[in-house]
């Protein structure tokens, strides 16, 4: 739900209320992870991560209050660019990356309030969990599969969260997921931005978690005329089947990208 808080001085900040479903609240694991996504957002604090400001339970009921974005996630972009013919500018891509990158980065440092890493995995990157303002501030959204050192509930063995397009090779075998997962992911979404189409898409979910870890895909520079090369690259380094190759952190992913757009500038 759309919401205002009004404050006692003057002023008022557009919100958004997320509602468990009442059909939901008898699940216990579907009400601790609403609960765990609430504790998380409370403890992010990044500039392109969406914010957490409350979190309440009122009579059985669950409810988070959340800043408002007034603006698209990046799969109605995407979809919108295909049904007018448009492409969207590799710098522009590359912009929305950064900012997700970034937020990563983060991520992959973020501590609890005991000073613990949070061992932090948002394991649902994809376009519709990124937002993009009027403004052009991309945030990344929805932490309700999130995988933490500090969750009540964790994922049983042989239970898939996110999506398979975009899914890590590792997360489908269910082997053990570290940032490096959401690295792969991201670097799904920066090949559909730039590319127009998915890097790993079959006719079927088995069909596509069957191209995720067993094909690679056309490569970016022979799916999209003028790509900078360097930027090639690099999403090519962030699809690479063994999490080895890929970057270590997603610092050096941020950094690479401030290359990209240093050379695009001169």
């Amino acid at each position: 739900f759309r919401g205002e808080k009004h404050f006692p001085q003057g002023g008022r900040a557009r919100l958004v209320v997320k509602h468990m479903l009442p059909q939901h609240l008898e699940v216990a694991e579907l009400v601790s992870r609403f609960r765990d996504e609430a504790r998380l957002g409370l403890m992010l604090r990044h500039s392109n991560i969406a914010r957490v400001l409350e979190y309440w339970e009122i009579d059985g009921h669950h409810y988070m209050v959340m800043e408002e974005v007034d603006g698209h996630n990046l799969s109605t972009v995407i979809h919108s660019c295909r049904q007018n013919g448009l492409v969207i500018p590799q710098e522009v891509a590359a912009y929305f990356i950064l900012g997700i990158a970034s937020a990563l980065a983060y991520m992959a440092d973020a501590r609890g309030e005991n000073g613990e890493s949070l061992e932090l995995v948002h394991r649902d990157i994809s376009p519709s969990n990124i937002l993009v303002s009027r403004e052009g501030v991309v945030r990344l959204i929805d932490f309700g599969v999130a995988k933490a050192s500090q969750r009540e509930t964790q994922t049983r063995a042989g239970y898939f969260v996110g999506k398979f397009a975009y899914m890590s090779p590792e997360q489908i075998r269910g082997d053990h997921v570290d940032i490096r997962s959401d690295l792969f992911a991201l670097g799904a979404v920066a090949y559909e931005l730039l590319a127009g189409d998915r890097p790993f898409q079959g006719s079927s979910e088995y069909e596509t978690f069957n191209l995720v870890l067993s094909q690679e895909p056309v490569p970016l520079i022979e799916a999209h005329e003028g790509l900078h090369p360097l930027l090639g690259r690099i999403v090519a380094r962030c699809l690479k089947k063994d999490p080895d190759q890929r970057y270590s952190h997603p610092i050096e992913l941020v950094e690479a990208l401030n290359l990209y757009f240093h050379g695009a500038v001169e």
